[in-house]
């Protein structure tokens, strides 16, 4: 494992929205889940961040402090995307027509392939964008959900 490797968790947008969205279909399951979260190391790609705290979610007080008490938690490691973004900017406008999937799920999607991370699990409502590359590099999807 290199020296600067990372070893955690990684959760999409739509696991942090349903998280502290008491409207989402998926808040009761995610909410379960935040109760084990204090224990668990978090790799939070910046792009996540961007999306979570889009104008509908600040508007939000409630939602807005939820997803402030974990992004400054010690054991959530801030992903930096600069690396990734032009090779998943051109995935992307490639893939578009045959395989839609957002800039942001590229980049998580990136961060999962990155060996300098070792990712046991994905927390995600949206698995199809990333099971091929969870299956590659043995990353659970968290939940289950059925197909």
């Amino acid at each position: 494992m290199q020296r600067d490797s990372v070893r955690g968790l990684v959760g999409d947008t739509s696991f942090w929205i349903a998280a502290f969205d008491p409207k989402d279909q998926f808040h009761k399951t995610a909410a379960r889940f935040l109760e084990i979260i204090p224990s668990k190391v978090i790799l939070m790609p910046w792009p996540i961040m961007y999306e979570v705290l889009r104008t509908r979610t600040v508007k939000n007080a409630q939602m807005v402090a939820g997803f402030n008490r974990i992004i400054r938690r010690p054991k959530v490691h801030k992903v930096d995307d600069a690396s990734y973004r032009i090779e998943c900017l051109e995935n992307t406008l490639a893939n578009a027509s045959r395989r839609p999937i957002s800039l942001v799920d590229m980049i998580v999607r990136a961060v999962l392939m990155d060996k300098k991370y070792t990712i046991s699990q994905l927390l995600t409502f949206n698995p199809a964008d990333f099971v091929d590359v969870c299956k590659d590099r043995n990353v659970r999807i968290w939940p289950e959900l059925s197909r």
